[in-house]
């Protein structure tokens, strides 16, 4: 095979391996879009559920939350540096105390937007497994919310890593603010803060 042959070869290779990363990056968005747009259908259709007190559509919405965000990921980002000089006992105890904490805190963050629309707007590829998904909730009575998602491709599924609300990220300022309590007070003074958030229900 000539020169121009091997070379013309090896273009025809190359496009075909671009077509196909293209398809395949297609096909993430395509399906991390519909996963949040599921994820974001349902949690109005249960914050809006009238034939449901309170306690049962926030018990109902820290459920899909808990399903559909990955919040063992979220828990060691938050902690950073400070996982690898954990105890095991701490560890365990954090990871427990850290769903409760991220599960209630999201909850808060994102409850009062029942009844509006949700619509997704964009999404762009960030890396292999990662897909950041950029909604707005269409509200009656105050201007449009932006809120991106960063949805990522894991062994069970898609899960949200973070959630990003008119700009800010809630996992990179949860990072900061437990980061903050640890240099005063040591990762045994988080775990008392965390606890106390749990006895007191939630309330800050």
């Amino acid at each position: 095979m000539g020169f121009a042959a091997r070379t013309s070869a090896v273009g025809v290779a190359l496009t075909a391996a671009l077509w196909g990363f293209a398809l395949g990056a297609a096909a993430a968005q395509n399906e991390a879009e519909r996963f949040v747009k599921s994820l974001g259908d349902e949690a109005i259709e249960v914050l809006s559920a009238s034939d449901a007190s309170e306690e049962q559509r926030k018990l109902r919405f820290r459920s899909l939350l808990d399903q559909g965000f990955a919040v063992d990921t979220i828990a060691r980002f938050v902690i950073g540096r400070h996982w690898r000089a954990a105890t095991p006992q701490q560890r365990q105890e954090y990871m427990s105390l850290f769903r409760e904490f991220v599960l209630d805190t999201y909850a808060r963050r994102l409850d009062g937007y029942s009844g509006e629309s949700f619509d997704i707007i964009k999404s762009l590829p960030l890396d292999e497994t990662d897909t950041m998904v950029s909604t707005e909730i269409v509200r009656r009575n105050g201007p449009p919310i932006r809120v991106d998602y960063r949805v990522r491709i894991r062994n069970d599924g898609h899960r949200i890593v973070d959630v990003i609300v008119e700009g800010i990220s809630l996992v990179v300022t949860q990072r900061a603010e437990f980061a903050s309590v640890i240099n005063r007070k040591g990762l045994d003074g988080l775990l008392a803060g965390l606890r106390e958030h749990r006895a007191g229900g939630g309330s800050e």
